[in-house]
């Protein structure tokens, strides 16, 4: 693809409510943010306890579920404007920077957007491909849109875990698998806000899975009450010293999975 046949990236962040109300569409709000508190492991020591202290207040936001009569969709779910200038903040996440250094207005130029038809909505978010930001994120907010609302779904869906999800779920939509530099004109576009922080387990998240889950049965691990997840087969952040970790674990009766 040559330089003549890319576009200027967006300009401006800002939020999806007002980007909708830009673009004439509707701004729903389903239920109001609250704040969580998470205690301190009891047994641990004062370093640990210290590194988790600022951690145990998180803010949700909250839950809206915005239409718009046209937008487009960026990467791993960044909402853009119809006309592209525009990027709501609030959805669009850059893992660890803040809305005004987002990569895509860090562009020089990118992709002409391709349209979609029917309309679509999208639930992929930044890291979503990794399963706590899956389980934590993308998958609550692809159980907020009700079913046969739209034609296609916007998501990561390269592995068996998502198909296996979306199986179960039910529907008939197109799924559209998130890439990279990946630009979608949609018209129109639903947009559900985010369910939560990044990997932080709400209340709102955890109602949406379990609903789900209850569903589909309950069946004995075998793991017992004592479970280690290991991250020994991950291509990052393995735990330095794993192995003499595991024959502390291993000699108290923990089981080691693999997810």
């Amino acid at each position: 693809m040559t330089l003549a046949t890319k576009i200027a990236p967006p300009t401006r962040c800002v939020s999806l409510a007002e980007l909708v109300a830009s673009e004439g569409g509707v701004f729903r709000r389903r239920e109001p943010g609250e704040v969580i508190h998470y205690p301190l492991p009891l047994h641990a020591t004062r370093e640990v306890r210290d590194y988790f202290r600022s951690m145990i207040t998180v803010w949700t936001e909250e839950d809206v579920l915005a239409e718009l009569p046209a937008g487009r969709v960026v990467g791993a779910g960044a909402v853009l404007s119809s006309d592209g200038t525009l990027l709501a903040r609030d959805v669009s996440g850059d893992h660890g920077n803040p809305a005004e250094y987002h990569w895509l207005l860090g562009l020089k130029r990118m992709r002409q957007p391709r349209p979609v038809n029917g309309s679509t909505a999208v639930v992929a978010v930044n890291l979503g491909d990794g399963y706590a930001h899956w389980l934590l994120e993308e998958l609550p907010r692809l159980l907020s849109v009700p079913v046969g609302c739209v034609d296609n779904l916007v998501l990561h869906a390269d592995s068996g875990l998502v198909r296996e999800a979306l199986r179960l779920r039910g529907g008939a939509e197109q799924v559209i698998a998130v890439r990279r530099e990946q630009h979608l004109a949609c018209a129109p576009l639903l947009v559900p806000g985010l369910v939560a922080a990044p990997a932080a387990p709400v209340s709102r998240t955890l109602r949406l899975i379990d609903a789900f889950t209850d569903a589909l049965g309950r069946e004995p691990s075998g793991c017992g009450e004592r479970v280690y997840f290991t991250r020994e087969k991950a291509g990052r952040r393995r735990v330095a010293n794993e192995a003499a970790l595991w024959s502390i674990l291993e000699a108290n009766g923990f089981k080691k999975v693999i997810l």
